[in-house]
């Protein structure tokens, strides 16, 4: 399964916190194959790498003149095997594998972050810490005053600009 990171698919509405919850563990099992996937690829490259490394070497050893050898050591094999463009094709698959991994390997950790977070929101949420605040019965009497106090004031200044 080919499955590319989304910012979308880490970000959090705090305002539908049951839907978030609901479809965290479908979308940690997506990353998670996604994963496992691209981990058998990267394993898969790294073995046709070896077999590619194998096969040229072989040719090498076969038939040196074809690579403009005059004398066969390992260390001249191993040269030849490195510049060889299948040998680089197959080492530029195996460095893409290991970076899709990569990728993947962080999504699933932001899963597990974004899992925690859903659970602190969960956690304020129950503590009322979204709610509007409410004065205690002496503190309310005390703002619709100062409310009162600042309305004059305002109807005074325009008073005072008209005249």
């Amino acid at each position: 399964m080919k499955l590319e990171p989304k910012d979308s698919d880490f970000q959090i509405d705090r305002y539908k916190l049951d839907d978030e919850w609901v479809g965290q563990p479908n979308l940690y099992r997506r990353y998670a194959e996604a994963l496992a996937d691209a981990k058998r690829d990267y394993e898969e490259s790294k073995n046709q790498l070896s077999v590619t490394r194998a096969e040229v070497e072989l040719a090498v050893r076969k038939d040196p003149s074809e690579y403009d050898l005059d004398k066969v050591t390992e260390g001249v094999i191993k040269a030849v095997v490195e510049t060889v463009e299948a040998v680089i094709d197959a080492e530029a698959v195996v460095v893409d594998a290991r970076h899709r991994v990569n990728m993947l390997e962080a999504a699933v950790g932001s899963l597990d972050h974004r899992k925690r977070a859903l659970t602190d929101l969960v956690s304020l949420h129950i503590s009322d810490y979204y709610s509007k605040p409410v004065a205690r019965e002496g503190d309310r009497e005390a703002t619709d005053e100062i409310g009162k106090k600042q309305a004059r004031r305002s109807q005074r200044r325009r008073k005072d600009d008209d005249d």
